[in-house]
């Protein structure tokens, strides 16, 4: 209910009850999605987009979901916080290198000793003393927060110009400005609804439709169980997916294994074919093989009685009774090649057919792979490229794994530790 436009409370119900698509549409319709070159561009025109605000009076906050997003991004807005005139005064060194002046905009990262604050309490520095290490700061709500050296550790206070998306839950801004780094559909929901006003997304892509299709791929997960971990290693699943998947679309598919196929097809084609001509193989039992076999025959004998007919040594009588041999040969062969027709030549059709679409075939697949072998040749570091982002997304699929496994074994001892407890409890009642 924060928000005036009714028209973005709208947009945030469909994106909470998972209705991802429309939710998106929504935003990059009104110019609320923003794609960028790189992650550190999108950073930058956040802090930019942020100052620009601030400069006008606006209460804006940024918000991502991987703690080093946030360093990042609050070193930047620290540094133009700086340049706007909102610091001044002594600086002080917190243990653990981060540095406040009166002016800083802060949050508690701990609960304060006796309750004096409480976890994620924004608020601004108004004193610092190095000499004590010890600073002031007020809250939206007036109260003000003395804090010690034992206070501003690494883990206990930190910048606030940005904060973690589950660090937000509970602020009110005028205008947020968020990085797609991961955290899925319910830390998008908690990002996106924390401004009274606009609320902007910058995700790494080459074009608007590419960031609806990581956006939309991103906040379609669930990933409640890894709210907690913000110190896992910073991969955004959708970008990896979607860089293998464009770059695998710039390279040929392999045809390498059909091609061998399509070859070995040929080979097997071809051994077919000859041994139906010589009726042997699979077709030595068959009537196509027997007649084969006999139209070879006699088509030696054929041959052998024509040389002999030619033979100059022959005399009249034994030159005429090899005519009459010919003449009988050539009979039988000529019945035999009718018998081949009907019985060989049809099996001789189909398997010639075969090899001749085969042929066709082959020429198209080799130069496809020919030109594929070209390109990877040109671009080594593509397969490379290829291979880490595979297994990078393995290792995210791996890890996503491992923490629902974590998540459903707390289930189970959680259960198993409420089950005893009621049977123990019954027990002593009956007892």
């Amino acid at each position: 209910m924060r928000q005036r436009d009714v028209a973005e409370r709208h947009a945030l119900e469909h994106l909470r009850s998972g209705h991802v698509g429309s939710a998106v549409e929504w935003y990059a319709v009104r110019g609320r999605l923003h794609p960028e070159p790189s992650r550190e561009q999108a950073m930058s025109d956040m802090v930019w987009a942020w100052a620009d605000d601030i400069g006008k009076g606006s209460d804006a906050l940024l918000v991502a979901y991987h703690r080093s997003s946030v360093d990042t991004l609050n070193q930047a807005a620290r540094a133009m916080w700086d340049r706007l005139g909102r610091l001044s005064g002594p600086e002080l060194e917190a243990p653990g290198g981060r540095r406040y002046r009166a002016g800083d905009r802060v949050v508690t990262l701990a609960p304060g000793p006796n309750g004096a604050w409480v976890t994620s309490q924004r608020a601004v520095v108004t004193f610092v003393d190095p000499a004590s290490r010890s600073l002031v700061a007020l809250t939206p709500e007036g109260r003000l927060l003395r804090m010690g050296p034992e206070d501003l550790g690494p883990d206990q206070l930190a910048h606030g110009y940005a904060m973690t998306a589950h660090r937000s839950q509970g602020a009110t801004v005028d205008l947020t400005y968020a990085l797609e780094d991961g955290g899925g559909r319910e830390l998008a929901y908690v990002a996106m609804s924390r401004a009274r006003g606009e609320s902007h997304v910058y995700v790494v892509a080459p074009d608007i439709v590419q960031a609806a299709d990581r956006l939309s791929w991103a906040w379609d997960q669930e990933r409640r169980q890894s709210w907690a971990l913000g110190n896992i290693p910073e991969v955004n699943l959708a970008a990896l997916v979607s860089e293998r998947d464009a770059l695998a679309r710039s390279v040929a598919p392999d045809r390498s294994s059909e091609l061998e196929q399509l070859r070995r097809q040929g080979t097997v084609l071809q051994q077919d074919f000859d041994d139906l001509h010589n009726g042997a193989g699979r077709w030595e039992r068959t009537q196509a093989g027997e007649v084969a076999r006999s139209l070879r025959r006699l088509a030696l004998e054929y041959q052998e009685a024509a040389n002999k007919v030619e033979g100059p040594e022959l005399g009249f009588w034994a030159r005429h009774r090899a005519r009459r041999e010919l003449k009988d040969v050539g009979a039988r062969f000529d019945q035999a090649l009718s018998a081949w027709e009907t019985a060989g030549k049809p099996y001789a059709s189909q398997l010639e057919a075969r090899r001749e679409q085969l042929s066709r075939q082959l020429p198209a697949l080799e130069q496809a792979q020919s030109a594929r072998d070209r390109f990877l040749a040109a671009h080594p570091e593509v397969p490379r490229r290829l291979a880490e982002l595979d297994r990078a997304i393995e290792h995210e699929h791996e890890v996503e794994r491992q923490r629902v496994w974590e998540h459903v074994r707390q289930l189970e001892q959680s259960l198993h530790f409420g089950l005893t407890h009621e049977v123990d409890r019954g027990l002593g009642i009956d007892l």
